[in-house]
């Protein structure tokens, strides 16, 4: 059963501020008149007191990945993405019975995918990658809008290609994904630290860590459509002929997506609201202008899923920010 206590605080002094411990809890954490304790800062702006010998060791913060002949490539990698996102400072990956050609593989593929692990120790027999991304480098928040700016940008870029097929912007499109999925693991990192109590200066509060994490996926989500649709348009080796109808949608539909990054950048729930009512408005006109047109060309069929989806997950975002609005005003912030 939780245990709670409240206390008055005290003004000792003219300007110190104290307030008491309860006696029960000191007893059995061994705390006696001059036992230096520790006060941790957690994201919600509570403290937590950390008696003797309980205190977290931060040091290295070290995780270990031990490799033998029955491992292969791929598993390996994402163990050590799963102790990334965990929040380790450092992963070392431990190699006494494979070629260290097998490791080298596995540290290339780990650095395509996540943001700032850098190889900072090695020897015969191990690699340590370090975290050299912290929170002054790029927060949460900058991380996120990051994050949009990016995924709005490969949108913006796929219209502009559509129109007179630029293959090497339709290239720059699908080598952009990866960015985007560096930047979302990163979102993903850094919250759950703020989770742990390993970083306290995030300014998101654990009620909110859920629907930020659930709107980048949703940006993460667009980026990979506008991926997908890249990738085939270049198979094809043109771009359909599109009717004036639907480019107006697909131009809207980018409008709808970016508003909708704004609302979150912003925490703007009036902006969040207006999204829901241009979606709305937009998948109407989408129905009709798609129903009329009696599409047959495979390659617009899936420009219009496309779409589709765009504005799925600019609701999606968009309900994440009035989740949170609405627990801020709940909470007095």
């Amino acid at each position: 059963m939780e245990l709670r206590y409240r206390r008055r605080v005290q003004l000792v002094g003219g300007s110190t501020l104290t307030v008491s411990i309860p006696k029960e809890w000191a007893r059995r954490a061994g705390v006696e008149p001059g036992t230096e304790l520790v006060l941790e800062v957690l994201p919600d702006g509570s403290l937590r007191i950390i008696p003797p010998g309980r205190a977290v060791e931060r040091g290295e913060d070290l995780a270990v990945v031990k490799v033998g002949r029955d491992r292969d490539v791929n598993t390996v990698v994402r163990e050590v993405i799963s102790y990334y996102l965990a929040g380790y400072k450092a992963i070392k990956i431990e190699f006494d019975t494979v070629d260290e050609s097998f490791v080298q593989r596995v540290i290339a593929l780990v650095q395509s995918t996540v943001m700032g692990l850098e190889v900072l120790d090695e020897d015969r027999s191990s690699v340590t990658l370090h975290s050299v991304i912290d929170t002054e480098f790029m927060d949460t928040w900058s991380a996120v809008k990051r994050l949009m700016r990016v995924a709005a940008s490969m949108l913006d870029d796929l219209l502009r290609a559509m129109g007179s097929y630029d293959r090497k912007l339709l290239e720059n499109i699908v080598r952009r994904d990866n960015l985007v999925d560096k930047l979302y693991l990163l979102v993903v990192k850094q919250i759950t630290k703020s989770l742990l109590g390993l970083d306290t200066s995030s300014p998101i509060t654990p009620p909110e860590a859920i629907h930020v994490v659930m709107a980048a996926k949703s940006v993460e989500r667009v980026a990979d459509h506008a991926t997908g649709m890249a990738k085939a348009l270049l198979e094809v080796g043109s771009s359909p002929s599109i009717p004036s109808e639907y480019l107006e949608i697909l131009n809207r539909a980018l409008e709808v997506f970016r508003t909708s990054c704004r609302s979150l950048a912003e925490m703007n729930r009036q902006l969040a609201m207006e999204v829901a009512k241009m979606v709305d408005e937009l998948k109407r006109r989408e129905k009709e202008v798609r129903q009329r047109l009696e599409v047959s060309d495979p390659t617009l069929r899936m420009l219009m899923e496309g779409v589709r989806r765009v504005l799925a997950y600019s609701i999606d975002i968009a309900e994440a920010v009035l989740d949170i609005t609405a627990l801020r005003s709940r909470l007095g912030r």
